[in-house]
């Protein structure tokens, strides 16, 4: 065995060892005001991806427009460049860690999920950038500063568009059926619920890319952003955790954050945590999420010291939703996720 592999098994079993005997505390960061200056040397955006491509042969078609104006007639063909990615950056001016944070929000839900929470508090971005990370953030799948393509000349298939009892019910606010029964929250729930409307207007439609093109439109972001730290959320974490079995070389470590999948057949890779919150009982929410934890374990234990599994409650934090990244203990959460990190010596 070479040495970079024997170093890479020590770190992983250093963070799988590091959580067994850690409590929920927030560590080193509670020393961190959440008002201290961000001291930022550069900032802006990438455009990763994207190619050009002709719509020929495409039939013309009535385009239906706002009350009192006459339909239009539309020619979809053409030559368009779809399929790019906007990424944006924020580096620090002295980052206390050499890997920068990219940040994958889950679907449907832009970088904006991480900037900010519904109820108006720091988010996990800057939170990240004060914990002396740069930060990377990615707005997915034709998703908030991501171009859209054309339906159906190019893009296969038609969004996904969720409704507020999806986004109430499915990322586990309320109990299925709760949203219709006067939006009854969860006892006990760290979610912001008196800011669940400010949520709700962020939600876009949900675009599923062909898996050549979300292979592609990961490894694009990871070859021009990376070697870094991945995190990433629900639907993108599967896609996130494949991408650093392809590349070790330039993801250092992976966070997924409730991954609404993982590779069925893990490979050896980088250090990975995965994390999970509340209401997961059969009786709380939808089957398919503790189906998803399952896998989650199985993941973990098939990749044995390289990877790390996070029972929130089990470490007596409890209430937590789909969306740990907006609930109230948002910013403990996070300061898990930077202990072990830096456990793992990044």
């Amino acid at each position: 065995m070479d040495q970079p592999r024997v170093h890479r098994l020590r770190l992983a079993a250093a963070c799988a060892a590091s959580l067994a005997v850690s409590s929920p505390t927030l560590g080193c960061a509670e020393q961190r005001s959440p008002k201290s200056i961000i001291r930022v040397a550069d900032m802006g955006h990438l455009v990763v991806g994207g190619a050009p491509i002709s719509v020929r042969g495409a039939a013309t078609r009535l385009r239906v427009r706002a009350t009192g104006l006459l339909p239009e007639l539309v020619d979809p063909n053409g030559d368009f460049t779809p399929g790019a990615t906007y990424v944006r950056f924020i580096r620090l001016e002295a980052p206390r860690h050499k890997l920068p944070i990219l940040l994958f929000p889950g679907g449907g839900l832009s970088g904006a999920v991480y900037e900010t929470t519904p109820d108006g508090r720091p988010g996990w971005e800057p939170f990240f950038l004060r914990a002396g990370y740069s930060v990377f953030t990615a707005d997915l799948q034709q998703t908030g500063r991501s171009p859209w393509s054309r339906y159906p000349e190019i893009s296969p298939e038609e969004p996904a568009v969720r409704d507020r009892a999806f986004l109430w019910e499915t990322f586990r606010i309320g109990r299925p059926g709760s949203y219709g029964d006067g939006m009854r929250p969860f006892a006990g729930t760290q979610f912001p619920v008196a800011a669940f409307d400010a949520f709700a207007k962020l939600a876009a439609p949900r675009f599923r890319s062909p898996r050549d093109v979300e292979v592609a439109t990961f490894d694009a972001i990871i070859q021009r952003v990376c070697p870094c730290i991945l995190l990433s959320h629900s639907a993108s974490s599967g896609p996130a955790l494949a991408a650093a079995e392809r590349r070790p070389d330039m993801v250092k470590a992976v966070i997924a954050v409730e991954p609404s999948s993982v590779p069925e057949q893990p490979r050896r890779s980088s250090p990975a945590l995965l994390v999970w919150g509340d209401f997961l009982s059969r009786d709380q929410t939808e089957s398919s999420w503790a189906e998803e934890v399952i896998a989650s374990r199985r993941f973990v234990q098939a990749r044995s010291a390289e990877a790390t599994f996070i029972d929130l409650p089990a470490l007596d934090v409890h209430g937590n939703s789909h969306l740990l990244m907006s609930d109230l203990n948002s910013d403990k959460v996070a300061a898990l996720i930077d202990d072990w990190i830096r456990r793992c010596g990044f």
